[in-house]
């Protein structure tokens, strides 16, 4: 936003920055965009993080999509500066680049705040999923996440099971990981191909918890 408030300034005719900075215009235009460019690629990397988190590709995987391509058209326009303030940018230009610049950080402020609280609206429903289907069995309390919550815990229950048929086997067992073949689950699959497997073992092992809406021992323990 600074950045496009000093295009517009300086891009004013009848401002007298601009008269003052006319022959610098290309050194100005270069300050805004590399400025532009820096803080779209920071708020890229945030959002590529989400991508890559799994508890938010899990429940909510739309959200870092949503604030990453605000970032990348941000990242654009800087670039675009960047090849303009090779020459003296016309006035047109500078307007040009700090209308897109205001808007794009007014979307980008706009999927921040929308991340924000639907990350909050999604951590809520957890709770409440987890408290219904303790007290009831059921997954109707949490909101628009139910269908997933059912998932999560559908797979929870198979991964468990493959745990506990890898311990008959061999009690000296306590990770799921080192189980191989002989975790073998209730759909004939093995443990470790199982599509949250990988999930699981990240948020237990991250967390140092066990379970799924209940205290449980972890799956994902000591090797041996």
């Amino acid at each position: 936003v600074a950045a496009a408030t000093g295009l517009l300034e300086m891009a004013s005719p009848l401002s007298p920055a601009r008269s003052q900075y006319e022959e610098q215009g290309d050194d100005v235009v270069f300050r805004c965009a590399a400025c532009a460019l820096c803080c779209g690629a920071l708020a890229a990397a945030a959002a590529a993080f989400g991508c890559t988190n799994q508890v938010l590709t899990i429940f909510a995987p739309e959200l870092s999509w949503l604030f990453l391509v605000p970032s990348l058209l941000i990242v654009v326009v800087g670039l675009v500066g960047l090849c303009g303030s090779r020459r003296v940018a016309s006035t047109l230009f500078r307007m040009q680049l700090a209308v897109f610049l205001l808007v794009l950080a007014a979307l980008l402020a706009a999927a921040g705040v929308f991340a924000y609280i639907s990350a909050s609206a999604a951590a809520d429903w957890i709770d409440a999923g987890c408290d219904g289907h303790e007290a009831t069995g059921l997954w109707k309390d949490a909101g628009r996440i139910e269908e997933k919550m059912k998932h999560v815990h559908e797979q929870y229950t198979v991964l468990k099971n493959g745990w506990t048929t890898c311990r008959s086997l061999n009690p000296l067992i306590y990770d799921l990981a080192s189980c191989g073949v002989r975790a073998q689950c209730a759909d004939g699959k093995r443990a470790d191909s199982q599509p949250l497997f990988a999930f699981f073992q990240h948020l237990q092992l991250t967390f140092a918890c066990g379970g799924f809406c209940t205290d449980q021992v972890p799956l994902f323990g000591l090797a041996s």
